[in-house]
């Protein structure tokens, strides 16, 4: 995810469609890989040449019912290594998410939201007077 900065853009300005360009800033990016939740992490297993596809855990999901070596086997796996991602912290109430809602709402819009907000945080240095939601931007990549 990453935070934007448009320059000389406001919410009455127009893009100059001939040019098709917006001059922006990149401030801050954030996001959650495979075992690296930031990144730091990210960097320190590129460096150490970690291996962040294991073998399924059996607690995760029981590899019987879904693996089959066999290719053409219907609605079955060929493989036992998966990627997981750390376990992230996702309070809803930080959010203002009622309970009833948090229901119906998918793990990857409470990842979104997280990631979203290590963005912000990162780009505004806590200084919140100066983030200006007309001029900024956050771009979501999944």
């Amino acid at each position: 995810m990453i935070y934007l900065n448009v320059n000389n853009f406001s919410e009455n300005s127009k893009i100059n469609c001939q040019s098709n360009r917006i001059f922006a800033t990149f401030i801050g990016i954030n996001f959650i890989l495979l075992r690296a939740i930031n990144l730091r992490y990210y960097w320190i297993n590129l460096i150490k040449k970690v291996d962040c596809i294991t073998e399924v855990i059996l607690w995760d999901w029981h590899v019987d019912d879904y693996y089959n070596p066999d290719r053409k086997a219907l609605d079955k796996m060929c493989w036992k290594r998966v990627g997981f991602i750390s376990d992230v912290s996702f309070n809803p109430m930080k959010f203002r998410i009622p309970l009833n809602i948090l229901k119906i709402t998918d793990v990857s819009q409470g990842l979104s939201l997280v990631v979203a907000k290590r963005v912000l945080e990162d780009a505004i240095h806590g200084k919140i007077e100066k983030f200006n939601g007309f001029t900024s931007a956050i771009i979501l990549g999944v």
